[in-house]
């Protein structure tokens, strides 16, 4: 059994304490959990509190088979992971799923409001769902869950949003041992744990304790994909739709909208009719450092940079640093096949290249040499096996661990 020991809250900050049956443990970094908030948590109810802990850790119950003991819940979010374990089990029928939660007790909590709130992180998805609900004046919640960290520049921009912004630190990414869960699971799921299992659940669970403070009952997450993406994904209107607590309801936003639609359609209609260029944070890099913008040499950075001269608008403006070498350098690792990528990422350079208008002289000379390099991206015989690199191995992403002094725990770059 995998026991949730206790759940504290002093100040900002809740961490929780992790009963880890020994044949379990090469499954965890640390047995504790932690996020850190930018107000007080300590009037919000226990049963609240908790979500975070449960919506991260019982995938790992229902992988391996054990049950999750917990001392309390609140009614809706016990329902909610009933349901998404119907869901992950149709999807991945190879994992054991001979688990259960066993709470002590089962309360009925309420939040009591009606605002909005969304994960928000300056990429490509998250501000076209900010554009696109902008009237609704929705809270933005940005989660640091990596040293690399959010831009300072993207905080503050969401700041300044009608709604306001709440920043959560958190190891949700790096308490679990991501490299051993890929190792045994991988072969049933995408290939990543993160991206194949956790980071829907994982991301929304950490607006419970926000949603209690803003009286928010309305949590939006951005859409990656669309429904021609047939592979099951961490964050899918299957898995979105059904997270919920109390009286609060997630929402996998613009699934009707690929990737290329979002920049041509949302992203290109605001730069006309605003003037304004919305900083942009795509950047994949696992040697980006905290403070800087967009690395503009990873495949993240080439594929977004491709998509946005396609659509006519400038990189240059929305916080990419191109230089002359920047696009033959693109041309260069599509060529030799140096770019990482799974089926999830070709997606997004599919919708790009299909994109691609007969008439290139509809297509601004945003850059020097953009018309030239779609002309010739246009002309590939454009497929995932043929164009990107699926067996690279890939360096760990800088990690948060956790120190503990004079008892109080605390994250620290690794």
């Amino acid at each position: 059994m995998l026991r949730i020991e206790n759940v504290t809250a002093k100040s900002n900050t809740l961490v929780a304490r992790l009963d880890i049956n020994h044949d379990l443990q090469k499954y965890f970094h640390s047995d504790l959990f932690i996020a850190e908030f930018d107000f007080d948590i300590e009037a919000i109810p226990p049963a609240l509190l908790v979500v975070p802990v449960v919506n991260n850790l019982i995938q790992v119950a229902w992988a391996v088979g054990v049950d999750l003991a917990v001392k309390v819940m609140d009614r809706a979010h016990f329902r909610s992971c009933h349901r998404l374990r119907q869901v992950f089990q149709e999807w991945y029928p190879g994992l054991s799923f001979r688990s259960e939660i066993r709470p002590a007790e089962i309360v009925d909590t309420k939040v009591g409001g009606s605002g909005t709130a969304m994960l928000y992180s300056g990429g490509v998805d998250s501000t076209v769902t900010y554009i696109r609900h902008e009237p609704e004046r929705p809270t933005s919640i940005i989660v640091d869950f990596e040293p690399a960290g959010i831009h300072p520049d993207i905080i503050e921009h969401a700041m300044r949003q009608a709604g306001g912004a709440h920043v959560v630190r958190s190891n949700l990414y790096s308490f679990l041992n991501r490299r051993q869960l890929d190792k045994d699971f991988g072969s049933h799921i995408e290939g990543s744990w993160w991206g194949g299992v956790q980071h829907g659940m994982g991301l929304l669970g950490l607006a419970a304790p926000i949603s209690s403070v803003r009286r928010t009952n309305h949590v939006l997450i951005a859409a990656t994909h669309t429904k021609a993406f047939q592979i099951p994904w961490g964050s899918d209107p299957d898995i979105d739709n059904n997270v919920a607590w109390a009286d609060v309801t997630c929402c996998h936003d613009g699934y009707e909208l690929n990737r290329q639609q979002k920049l041509n359609d949302v992203i290109g209609s605001f730069i006309a009719n605003t003037g304004h260029y919305p900083l942009l944070m795509v950047c994949n890099s696992y040697a980006r450092k905290r403070g800087r913008y967009n690395c503009c040499k990873c495949a993240k950075c080439a594929q977004a940079i491709v998509g946005m001269l396609i659509a006519g608008i400038d990189p240059r403006q929305c916080g990419f640093g191109l230089s002359e070498k920047t696009l033959p350098w693109i041309k260069e690792s599509l060529d030799t096949m140096a770019f990482f990528a799974r089926k999830s990422d070709y997606r997004m350079w599919e919708d790009a290249f299909n994109s691609i208008p007969d008439d290139l002289s509809k297509i601004e000379e945003v850059v020097p040499g953009a018309r030239a390099f779609i002309e010739w991206f246009r002309g590939l015989e454009f497929t995932y096996d043929d164009y990107f690199n699926k067996t690279c191995v890939m360096r760990d992403r800088p990690e948060y661990a956790v120190v503990v002094r004079d008892g109080e725990a605390e994250l620290r770059a690794s």
